[in-house]
């Protein structure tokens, strides 16, 4: 497609998926195919980001008591 370049590369950290990239440079497409607010794409993808640190941080914090709760009560 004119205006898009998409590739693919391997990723040690993520074996078992296919990792890639596009990138746009001169695409364009009708303002009825977009989703959300213009030039907000980033910061949503941030925001998203900080939830799933929280989330992972607390299936750690979980895994570490669940833990010491089997080596404390046995």
């Amino acid at each position: 497609m004119d205006g898009v370049e998409s590739s693919s590369y391997d990723d040690m950290a993520m074996l078992p998926l296919v990792e890639g990239l596009s990138i746009f440079m001169t695409f364009a497409f009708q303002k009825n195919y977009l989703i959300g607010e213009l030039n907000a794409g980033f910061k949503q993808v941030m925001n998203g980001f900080d939830l799933s640190r929280l989330l992972i941080g607390l299936q750690c914090v979980g895994a570490a008591v669940q833990s010491l709760m089997r080596r404390f009560n046995t």
